[in-house]
């Protein structure tokens, strides 16, 4: 914990200054590893602070020990002794000496602050104790601060964490490593209002940073606020030339349904984007969910196996080449919009068998289930047997009650972008699922024998039919 050290030690040594004056201060080299320690009887106050600010912790150590000889109780000595054992890596005798030290003054904040620095390099259990008594006695010291933030994010606290790193950045206006860390919590609770307000602070502030630019423009495009990603976008990028900065810029033309650009633009960054490059998985992904809502309708699917199919088709064929090929990516391993886009590209190239595997897995694994069981309703219909579409009405049912948006055809299209052929399929079962809805009207008449002249069925007959209904049960599903 150097850092929190460093901004101590500069504390410590003024105030050393103050108490115990060093005359020969500026006529000696503290700098200078030649210079031999003087013999043990020698030893002053002024050797220690010359020592101590050059740096050499073995050399103030020695002489610290020496001085506590004949003064044990003195707090100076005590605390140059033990910040120079933490720099020299001796935590467990520096741990010690600064709880001594801390029960004679317990609000000290100087030794409050070590004391967190080392327990969190130690490890201990009680540091998170430690360090935000520290924040609360060192409330101008980003140090402190943000090393408490770091101890309360490492035991999975990064809520209590994320006020800790605001006020590290905030003292100084300068510590992006905390405003960074401070967004990235903002992002993992969803707050992404939050996370703007964040990032434009910083930008706001001068932080002239590629980092701001790509958390804003995320923040911006979580947030719907398209037309805003598109303008910060484009000024980002005139600065750094920074791919990731268009690949938001075209994910928010598609979201606003200006296709044609943004296949355009994604067709530019690929030219000059390699599989080692850390944008690369990013683009494929995008321009997947491009091409597939470029696809085919269910009226233009039928061209798909003709000699003059519909250019539709081949962009299907092409989303779902890129997708598979970044299926296993690493830094997509975590990423939601993955296996729904495979899916889906699975789906309108007729593999659904396939689609209905990748979606129950995804299902299993997955946070918000809702969009993955609607697809999946939609995947089962599509197959065509009546027990597949009794079981994806099942699902739409269930989708529903979750959340009305799967209602609207036009509101899945806004939203999640799903390819129109998906569109189309989800439309003819809310259709289905109103119609049947419907009070069924009596027919006129009645050609019903009331005296039940019908012959019955014989036993030899039911038994049959319940052969057939059995064997039915055991059939594979058709693709």
């Amino acid at each position: 914990m150097k850092t929190a050290f460093q901004h101590t030690k500069s504390i410590l040594l003024a105030t050393l200054l103050a108490v115990m004056p060093v005359t020969a201060f500026a006529q000696e080299n503290p700098g200078n590893d030649e210079t031999q320690v003087a013999d043990e009887s020698s030893w002053t106050r002024e050797n220690l602070v010359q020592a101590y600010q050059a740096e050499k912790w073995d050399e103030a150590i020695q002489i610290a020990d020496g001085l506590l000889k004949s003064d044990p109780e003195n707090k100076n000595y005590l605390t140059i002794l033990a910040v120079s054992l933490a720099q020299a890596n001796q935590n467990e005798r520096a741990e010690k000496i600064f709880l001594e030290l801390i029960q004679n003054n317990p609000e000290d904040p100087l030794l409050n602050a070590n004391l967190c620095g080392i327990q969190s390099t130690l490890k201990r259990n009680t540091v998170e104790e430690t360090c935000i008594k520290a924040a609360a006695l060192n409330p101008d010291n980003p140090n402190v601060q943000k090393l408490t933030a770091q101890v309360l994010d490492t035991n999975k606290k990064s809520s209590e964490a994320r006020q800790y790193y605001y006020k590290a950045w905030s003292l100084t206006k300068d510590d992006l490593v905390s405003l960074t860390a401070a967004t990235s919590i903002d992002f993992k609770n969803k707050d992404y209002q939050a996370a703007y307000e964040l990032t434009k602070e910083g930008l706001d502030s001068g932080k002239e940073n590629p980092i701001l630019y790509l958390n804003s423009l995320l923040a911006l495009n979580r947030l719907g606020r398209y037309e805003e990603t598109i303008q910060l976008a484009d000024k980002g990028y005139a600065k750094y030339h920074d791919d990731m900065m268009l690949v938001h810029k075209a994910d928010s033309l598609f979201r606003l349904g200006r296709l044609d650009e943004a296949q355009k633009l994604y067709s530019e960054l690929e030219e000059r984007t390699n599989e080692e490059s850390l944008n690369w998985p990013r683009i494929e992904l995008t321009y997947t969910q491009v091409l597939l809502a470029q696809g085919c309708n269910v009226e233009k699917a039928n061209t798909c196996q003709t000699e003059n199919e519909d250019p539709c088709c081949k962009g299907e064929r092409d989303a779902l080449e890129k997708v598979k090929g970044i299926e296993d990516h690493k830094l997509l391993k975590n990423e939601p919009r993955l296996p729904v886009t495979l899916a889906c590209a699975q789906i309108v190239n007729g593999d659904l068998k396939s689609a209905e595997s990748k979606l129950t897995q995804a299902i299993s694994k997955a946070e918000d289930k809702t969009e993955l069981q609607a697809a999946l309703a939609v995947t089962l219909y599509m197959f065509g047997d009546k027990r597949d579409q009794d079981a994806g009405m099942k699902y739409l049912e269930e989708v529903l009650a979750a959340d009305q948006l799967f209602a609207s055809k036009d509101a899945v299209q806004k939203k999640y972008q799903w390819p129109p052929r998906m569109l189309d399929n989800l439309q003819i079962m809310l259709d289905k699922k109103t119609a049947d809805s419907q009070p069924k009207t009596a027919k006129s008449g009645c050609s019903c024998d009331v005296n039940g002249s019908e012959q019955p069925m014989s036993f030899m007959t039911i038994i049959a039919f319940l052969l057939a209904l059995l064997a039915g049960l055991g059939l594979r599903r058709k693709a």
